[in-house]
């Protein structure tokens, strides 16, 4: 396990065996903690989060669109 510090608006790059990348990135942090990412990925890779994935009790099910842009769900601003 890699564990990084990263400030509001700083990113890293996941480099797959294909070659195609994804970018993880802080785009802001709020005041009561919570972090916001955001992710660009090719239209191939589904980003799901962990907690869903639990309660829905299966894999196969993705909480949006894959692929690139924005953040793929907030909880807020």
């Amino acid at each position: 396990m890699l564990v990084l510090s990263r400030k509001s608006g700083e990113r890293v790059v996941l480099t797959l065996a294909s070659g195609e990348e994804i970018w993880v990135g802080v785009g802001h942090v709020t005041s009561s903690g919570k972090v916001l990412l955001t992710f660009q990925a090719p239209p191939d890779v589904d980003i799901k989060r962990e907690e869903l994935l639990a309660r829905s009790g299966h894999e196969g099910q993705s909480e949006g669109s894959p692929g690139h842009g924005a953040p793929l769900a907030t909880d807020g601003p």
